[in-house]
């Protein structure tokens, strides 16, 4: 099954075995319980099944939200 997005990120987690191929090129296995990222932007991405992923899609308001979170000083932030 093919995967698109109109946004420029998907995350999946795979809840079994899942043979991904990007591109067509050679295909790789992401194991049960994982969590990938994948660019969309001009990525044909192929998933060998879609009943045993959650996928959502991220934006890129959500993406710089993100990268600033990881810009800041967390040192003093206690738990």
């Amino acid at each position: 099954m093919q995967l698109s997005s109109s946004e420029p990120c998907v995350v999946i987690l795979t809840e079994k075995e899942v043979e991904v191929s990007v591109n067509n090129h050679a295909t790789f296995t992401l194991p049960k319980n994982y969590l990938a990222a994948f660019a969309c932007n001009n990525n044909v991405i192929e998933l060998s099944t879609l009943n045993h992923v959650l996928i959502t899609h991220i934006n890129r308001n959500i993406i710089n939200d993100y990268l600033l979170f990881l810009n800041k000083n967390l040192t003093c932030v206690k738990p």
